[in-house]
C-alpha cells in the first residue's frame, strides 16, 4: 500500500512525523525529501512515485499552495484518478480538490489523528493481511493507556476481517500488555470486541483476558 504525501518542504518535519506513525501500519509512505537520494534525478523519481502510488495525501498548510511543486504533484494524482485523502492541516482543499471532503488533522493529537488517517485509507483500498497483522501487531505494543484505547477501537472497527486466528492473537497480545488490560478504555473496546467476536474466540482465552480486566 503506497501512499504519495505531498507538502511544503516547510512542513517537512510535520510530514515526517506523519510518516513514521503509518509505516508500522504497512503504509509505504513517499517523501521526497526523505526518499530521493541527492544523486538521483529527483524529478523523475517523483513522477515514478506517482505513476505506481495507490493514493495521493497532500498535507495541506498555509504553505502547501506556495510551493512550486504541489499543485503540479496534485493535478498529476487526479489524472490518475487515483484515491486522493486531503489533510486539513490549516487548510481547505481547493481548485480541482476542492471537491474532496478534507480529514481535519489535530497537530495537538498526532497519534490519533494519523489512525483516522489509517481508517480513511482503509475505506478507499482494498486491504490484504499484511495490513490486518499490522493493525494487531501495533495493538499488541501499545506502550501507554491512552495508545491501547485508540488501537482497541480500531481493531473494534476492522474485527469482521480478522481470520478466526487473528482473533485469538489479538487475545493473547492483550492479556500480555499490562498498558492494555489496565486501560479503561482499551477494557471496553474489547469487551465489546469479544462479544462481537464470540463464536471464534477460544474460551480460555477469554476467561483468562476477563480476568485480568476486572483486576
Amino acid at each position: 500500500m503506497k501512499v504519495f504525501l505531498s507538502y511544503s518542504t516547510q512542513d517537512k518535519v510535520i510530514a515526517g512525523l506523519i510518516k513514521s506513525f503509518l509505516e508500522p501500519f504497512g503504509v509505504e509512505v513517499f517523501l521526497a525529501h526523505e526518499d530521493i537520494e541527492p544523486s538521483y534525478e529527483w524529478q523523475e523519481v517523483i513522477i515514478e512515485q506517482l505513476k505506481t502510488c495507490n493514493a495521493f495525501v497532500p498535507l495541506l498548510t498555509e504553505n502547501f499552495h506556495s510551493s512550486n511543486w504541489t499543485d503540479q504533484e496534485t493535478d498529476f494524482a487526479l489524472s490518475r484518478q487515483i484515491p486522493i485523502i486531503p489533510i486539513d492541516a490549516g487548510e481547505k482543499p481547493y481548485g480541482f480538490i476542492g471537491k474532496y471532503q478534507a480529514f481535519p488533522f489535530n497537530m495537538k493529537e498526532m497519534y490519533k489523528s494519523c489512525l483516522g488517517i489509517i481508517k480513511i485509507i482503509s475505506t478507499k483500498l482494498v486491504l490484504g493481511e499484511e495490513f490486518s497483522n499490522s493493525l494487531i501487531e501495533v495493538f499488541g505494543s501499545s506502550n501507554s493507556f491512552n495508545e491501547a484505547g485508540i488501537n482497541s477501537e480500531l481493531l473494534l472497527e476492522f474485527s469482521p476481517s480478522f481470520t478466526v486466528q487473528q482473533k485469538n492473537d489479538i487475545l493473547k497480545l492483550a492479556a500480555s500488555n499490562e498498558q492494555i488490560y489496565y486501560s479503561y478504555a482499551a477494557r471496553e473496546k474489547l469487551k465489546r470486541f469479544i462479544k462481537v467476536c464470540k463464536d471464534d474466540l477460544e474460551p480460555s482465552l477469554v476467561k483468562s483476558l476477563e480476568e485480568l480486566m476486572s483486576l
